[in-house]
């Protein structure tokens, strides 16, 4: 929303999002299908939602892969934490 602001009102565009930044933004929408869709539901959306964080990364097929395979919560953290360096 930074950068939609700083182009709609004329101002210099902020840096994108560092991986650290990425990482927990990330973590904190998965939590919130988690809560909100339950398990079963956020698992199946987690590899649309969770990619979109990284791909312009040259890992990103690897961690694509690596969604697909995520069975909780605690290991789709683990997951981030590991890639997004």
């Amino acid at each position: 929303f930074a950068r939609a602001r700083a182009l709609h009102t004329g101002s210099p565009c902020p840096a994108p999002p560092g991986l650290e930044a990425r990482a927990r933004e990330v973590i904190a929408l998965a939590e919130g299908e988690w809560n909100y869709y339950g398990p079963g539901l956020a698992r199946r959306r987690l590899p649309r939602v969770a990619c979109y964080f990284c791909k312009d990364q040259p890992w990103f097929a690897e961690f694509r892969s690596a969604v697909q395979q995520i069975r909780d919560l605690d290991g789709f953290r683990r997951l981030v934490r590991a890639t997004f360096r």
